[in-house]
């Protein structure tokens, strides 16, 4: 656990509630914690930083969610980089293309942060 505490993560949402709620959660854990609320400047964000986890909203208002997550996996950094992805949108057709895109997990909205703690292992 103390390991994960030092993991950096970025939250591409534009739902400002579901990114402050990312914020002081996992902040409080001890991880570095940056926002995006586009998917342009969620990439920016993530060729800037290179971050340990991405929590990706498949709703952008800018561009689809699949595709930030294609995005970020077709960058080099991306491999290692772990996308969750949190959405409202939960069909198996969109589970099955982001895990085929190479996302760790699907939460589906609402969720608990300990549904996401689960994921990273905090």
């Amino acid at each position: 656990m103390a390991e994960e505490l030092n993991k950096s993560i970025l939250v591409i949402d534009d739902a400002d509630a579901i990114r402050t709620f990312l914020r002081i959660s996992l902040g409080d854990l001890g991880m570095k914690v940056t926002e995006a609320k586009t998917a342009r400047d969620g990439l920016q964000a993530f060729r800037d930083q290179s971050p340990d986890y991405v929590a990706l909203d498949l709703g952008l208002p800018d561009d689809d969610g699949i595709e930030v997550l294609r995005q970020i996996k077709a960058d080099g950094a991306g491999k290692r980089t772990h996308v969750i992805v949190l959405s409202a949108r939960y069909g198996n057709k969109i589970k099955d293309e982001a895990r085929a895109l190479g996302a760790l997990a699907f939460i589906p909205k609402p969720f608990v942060i300990d549904d996401l703690l689960e994921v990273i292992g905090c």
